[in-house]
């Protein structure tokens, strides 16, 4: 449904001047946001992660890297290891289940999106902007004219997408990855040689929801029939294939660490590789029979993630780059290495693009270092093949190397100096097209500071057309069409170095191949003084006529979560990575986002239609009075800020089924609301979102469930967490994962937490101070015919609606998962009943162990009360059990193989929702729907 919405600018502004003044005239590498907003407006979560050996990352403090280490040991837990035998072992688990052949006749279908738009409210440009998941790799065939442009688009979580016609205003897509097993792609290489197309499975973007692979494809007919190449898999199976050069018979293959698992809350997931767990070491494989066999030939497991780009010259010389190192070359292809340029930090990512100028090789280089002028350059180097490493490491200093100038401002290369703004690990990319030497890309994130106001377009694609030496933001066209931030990948025309393709967390563009001075815009920005004048009319001197978007009909969204309306059963409403929250209608192409940003668990509420709530991650909360509308979503996170509490980084929330106005949202402690945040005239006046910061005091009136004091806290009363107290002090730390009430019961509430720790109350819609909670998963509250519980991830709780004290809890992880102390305890779906005279619950295992389920992680949960059947989300798809049986199937044809993050049934008209991590949202209507 379209919807005509104004944006208030004009406090933003206000607000900015002063912030964007200073970082243009003090040239601050750590210059203030644009506004209190901003972090919003630029936030992702992938931007703020780390990956191991690295410090945290420039952006929100603490909150920073939560992500990633909520996700890099959730799934291991209790374990600090993850032994590739365990996840292989997951894989075979799936596959037996779905041998077992599908429940019922019924079949998957897409809910949406597949054309997803921001209207012009939510985006920077004041023009709508369609939406696809995260690019992580593009090829082009060589012959691209009109009508005849074969492109090929690789998504993080939604498989190899190809276009017949790439140059068309809105190209026709279609998924060819479909036997690939897996949706997760890294790289994609089309050698003209032989018109084959390879395609390297496993992300290597190093963010912690960077899914592992299972080894590389290759098709001889553009995609539409695939051979897995036989010794790709013990060379990359559970990494990321990061590049893939194909020289004849001999393959190059750059791998690093790759992750799985992606629960809608709190994720979970470890780096692939762990010494002496069997994966495959991360590096550079090579292969001299076509694929049939790899050999090792840089070993890079010690390193920070793994190589991340491989090159070939002219002449025959390797060239990669290793996370954190730097690059390396090797003229006897692979066996003898020597480093030719040292990277500014050692946990950063270093990118290279080679050429060749007068049968010599030309290198250009993008070190991200930390994102700070210091650290972060542009380099480039000509005839390095007869250049000695001594001469061009020079004693540490890269002296070999012609640094592009960064200062005065008025430089136009001052529009590289950040130009990965402390993600560099993340979104880093350096292109020269073959046979154009003087043309070069540079790709990162996005200039949040300046951009607004005009003095430069985003710096998040730059361009170079004479070597190096002069810059331009590509970022934007002459009119209002603008590039998505976070950069991944870029291809240009074989026929026109200037037409190109991009790929970034949100979708792909177009160049229309042609440069226009649009520097005439920059009179915007003579308020700002001579030097903001002259930095616009370097980025704008040569800016696309027209970019294109491409992404309409691109269905790769990665969604949290998923939820319906009860008001509107077709209405649904979702979370996603780096493109906000989205509602429409299920079944329909077309949805608009409601929310910019990142993305949690959205809500309905069971009473009002039109109330929303959202979350962006950590204590970021909002809710909406009016339908979703844009600019009417207000702040309500403030008692979170305030409480001093962790949280997951999408943390539960849950919109009481029974109860209108009643919210819960899981911290350490349990937070409620019984009045939907606050009064709607108080926070709309005081708490708007584009005005005020997530933690603004007055905006929400959450408080703590169990605590007297009415505040929470880390250590008080009310924090399920806590080694001390009530409680115990086994399973302890972390935060709530997950929250359930029953659609028939108004007093009792089950929740848990990240170490495994289960909760009953009931009388969960009290006094806030006096609402108790039980603890049911260990100890004395276990009944005598009881299992012992897991001590591992809680991925999810479903309550039966006929009785509250009956529900199913299921566990991420492995069963084998021990610290070596405490003895592991296996399963992954249990059915619980609590009795509420003893005070003691009973815990019966649906999945045996590593019986008909295996040792399989589940990542969220469902139940059709009325046909009595469970329903799990896992890496790979949905799985079903009829009654107890135990006896576990997929739950229907037609879903693509792709992580299911969030499962939600709207029993009243019988569709099961799946919301995926790179093909949007499904639904599945059931018997009787």
């Amino acid at each position: 449904m379209r919807r005509n919405y104004r944006r208030p600018v004009l406090a933003v502004g206000l607000v900015a001047a002063v912030a964007v003044l200073l970082a243009i005239v003090v040239g601050s590498s750590r210059t203030p946001q644009v506004s209190v907003k901003s972090h919003k407006l630029s936030g992702d979560p992938d931007k703020n992660r780390t990956y191991p050996g690295t410090r945290g990352q420039r952006g929100l403090g603490p909150a920073a890297s939560q992500l990633a280490i909520q996700e890099l040991q959730n799934k291991a837990y209790p374990s600090s290891t993850l032994p590739f035998s365990w996840r292989k072992g997951a894989m075979q688990a799936f596959s037996a289940a779905a041998g077992r052949g599908a429940d019922g006749g019924g079949s998957w279908q897409l809910a949406g999106p597949s054309v997803g738009t921001y209207p012009a409210i939510l985006n920077r440009t004041n023009a709508e902007y369609v939406a696809s998941g995260r690019v992580t790799a593009l090829a082009v065939a060589p012959a691209c004219v009109s009508g005849n442009c074969r492109l090929w688009v690789g998504a993080a979580g939604g498989g190899v997408w190809r276009t017949n016609d790439a140059l068309a205003a809105t190209p026709s897509w279609t998924n060819v990855s479909g036997s690939f097993g897996t949706s997760a792609i890294g790289a994609l290489t089309y050698d003209s040689a032989t018109n084959t197309l390879y395609a390297g499975t496993g992300e290597q973007n190093a963010s912690a929801d960077s899914d592992a692979g299972l080894g590389i494809f290759k098709s001889t007919d553009g995609g539409d029939h695939w051979t897995l190449l036989p010794g790709s898999p013990a060379m990359s199976q559970a990494n990321a294939v990061s590049a893939i050069v194909v020289s004849g018979s001999t393959i190059y293959v750059g791998t690093t660490y790759g992750v799985a698992g992606m629960a809608g809350v709190g994720g979970g997931a470890q780096p692939s590789f762990v010494p002496g767990s069997g994966a495959p070491k991360p590096g550079l494989w090579k292969s001299t029979d076509g694929g049939n066999s790899f050999n090792l030939m840089f070993d890079d497991s010690a390193g920070a993630w793994g190589v991340n780009n491989v090159a070939v010259d002219s002449h025959g010389v390797v060239y990669i780059a290793s996370i954190g190192k730097g690059i390396f070359r090797s003229s006897d292809g692979g066996t003898n290495w020597e480093q030719i340029f040292q990277a500014a930090t050692a946990g950063n990512r270093t990118e290279l693009a080679l050429n060749t100028v007068d049968g010599h090789t030309r290198i250009y280089i993008g070190d991200g270092g930390d994102g700070t002028i210091p650290t972060t350059g542009v380099y480039h180097a000509d005839s390095i093949d007869t250049a000695t490493a001594a001469s061009l490491i020079t004693g540490g200093t890269n002296g070999g190397y012609t640094r592009v100038p960064v200062s005065p401002s008025t430089q136009s290369g001052r529009l590289t100096r950040t130009y990965c703004d402390g993600q560099c690990w993340y979104d880093n990319t350096v292109y020269s097209p073959p046979g154009s030497p003087d043309v070069v890309y540079v790709l990162g994130s996005f200039d949040y500071n300046n951009q607004p106001f005009g003095v430069d377009n985003g710096a998040a694609v730059l361009l170079s057309t004479d070597g190096g030496v002069t810059w331009s933001d590509v970022t934007r066209d002459s009119g209002d069409n603008q590039i998505h931030p976070d950069q991944h990948a870029i291809v240009t025309s074989s026929s026109n170095p200037l037409l190109f393709f991009e790929g970034s967390d949100g979708g792909v563009m177009r160049s229309d191949g042609t440069l226009t001075d649009a520097s005439a815009r920059c009179d915007a920005v003579a308020p700002f003084g001579a030097t903001a004048v002259a930095i616009c009319t370097n980025a704008n001197k040569a800016v696309p006529t027209h970019l294109y978007n491409l992404n309409a009909g691109l269905s790769t969204l990665q969604f949290q979560n998923a939820v319906n309306s009860p008001a509107n059963p077709s209405d649904v409403m979702g979370g996603t990575q780096d493109n906000g929250t989205w509602e429409g209608t299920a079944g329909n192409a077309n949805w608009p986002q409601t929310m910019y940003g990142d993305g949690g668990i959205a809500q309905f509420d069971v009473g009002d239609p039109a109330f929303r709530m959202n979350e962006f991650f950590s204590q970021y909360t909002d809710v909406n009075f009016q339908n979703g509308a844009p600019d009417k979503w207000v702040i309500v996170s403030a008692p979170f800020f305030a409480s001093g509490e962790a949280s997951a980084f999408y943390k539960p929330q849950l919109a009481d089924p029974v109860t209108s106005g009643t919210l819960f949202v899981g911290l350490q402690s349990l937070w409620r609301t019984q009045d939907f945040g606050g009064n709607q005239d108080d926070l709309e006046a005081n708490c708007p979102e584009f005005f005020v910061g997530g933690d603004t005091p007055g905006c929400g009136d959450f408080v703590p469930l169990g605590d007297p004091a009415g505040k929470g806290g880390i250590g008080s009363a009310s924090d399920l967490t806590s080694p001390s107290g009530s409680y115990g002090a086994d399973k302890s730390g972390g935060y709530v994962v997950a929250i359930a009430r029953a659609s028939g019961d108004t007093s009792t509430l089950w929740t848990a937490t990240r170490r495994g720790r289960v909760f009953i109350s009931k009388n969960a819609d009290g006094a806030a101070g006096s609402v108790s909670f039980t603890r049911i998963d260990a100890g004395s509250a276990l009944s005598s015919k009881s299992l012992p519980t897991p001590r591992r991830f809680v991925s999810g709780i479903v309550v039966d609606p006929k009785d509250p004290n009956h529900a199913f809890v299921s566990f991420g992880g492995y069963n084998e998962a021990t610290d070596g102390v405490t003895p592991a305890v296996p399963g992954h779906v249990f059915d619980v009943t609590y009795n509420p005279k003893t005070g003691q619950a009973t815990w019966t295992s649906l999945d045996n162990g590593n019986g008909p389920l295996g040792n399989l992680p589940i990542n969220a949960l469902a139940l059709d009360s009325k046909t009595d059947r469970l329903y799990v989300g896992t890496d790979f798809g949905v799985l079903v059990s009829v009654g107890r049986s135990g006896m576990w199937r997929p739950a229907a044809a037609g879903l693509p193989s792709v992580a299911v993050s969030g499962l939600t049934l709207d029993s009243k008209n019988r569709v099961l929702y799946a919301a995926t991590h790179g093909r949007s949202i499904w639904m599945l209507k059931l018997n009787g729907g």
